[in-house]
């Protein structure tokens, strides 16, 4: 990597929010910015679903540069550099990898995320901002139901106990299946999607992942119909 490509780059974001840079650019707001956040997001997860390493090049510095500019707009409103982005992101990395940067011992890859979470549970319960756990609102359902359950939940409940609800549940489907517009069978459905979310995030599967892979293999079967 060349010694001040980051800082460049940086630099190419500042030369745009000068008073002789670009109108455009200087006329940002950070709320304009969500839509190119999530579009240049998706792009990347795209990139990566199609194994296209130079396409993911690309869409990953469209994705940097939406987050320097973020950072500037920010800078602008005299409330955080992108330095203190960096610095701030360091000190958590450092934080949550105590079995790289510290003492903490692993035995299994499960102990690393077990870990993962218990440290974040512990940087929210230590905030001085006592506020219940963000959850982002614009997350896909299924990664916002597992967030949930992370972030809001005590302690993990029995996966048997989980299983019997979604068995309880679809025998309630079976009986409203034809009820179209149900408000009974709209619930029933929304509950036994977050249970199937528990199950799956109790055997380290994530739900959001697990539905989307299953979407691409069923567009290519049906495209070869």
């Amino acid at each position: 990597m060349p010694e001040h490509a980051f800082q460049n780059l940086v630099q190419v974001v500042d030369r745009l929010h000068r008073r002789d840079g670009c109108p455009w650019d200087r006329a940002l707001k950070l709320k304009d910015l969500r839509k190119y956040i999530l579009e240049e997001a998706h792009e990347v997860i795209e990139a990566i679903n199609d194994n296209d390493l130079v396409k993911l090049k690309d869409e990953l510095g469209d994705l940097l540069f939406q987050v320097l500019t973020c950072a500037k707009l920010a800078d602008k409103k005299k409330s955080f550099r992108i330095e203190d982005v960096l610095i701030n992101t360091k000190k958590k990395m450092l934080r949550r990898h105590p079995h790289v940067f510290g003492n903490t011992r692993i035995r299994h890859m499960n102990d690393i995320l077990d870990n993962w979470e218990r440290i974040k549970k512990d940087e929210l319960k230590n905030s001085k901002d006592k506020r219940a756990p963000s959850i982002p609102e614009t997350l896909p359902a299924l990664a916002k139901a597992e967030l949930i359950q992370k972030r809001m939940s005590t302690k993990d409940p029995d996966p048997e106990r989980i299983l019997n609800t979604i068995k309880r549940d679809l025998s309630v489907l079976e009986k409203e299946k034809h009820s179209k517009g149900s408000k009974t069978l709209e619930k029933t459905i929304g509950r036994t999607l977050f249970n199937t979310v528990t199950l799956a995030r109790l055997n380290k599967i994530n739900a959001e992942c697990a539905l989307e892979s299953f979407n691409q293999s069923e567009i290519k079967k049906r495209r070869k119909k």
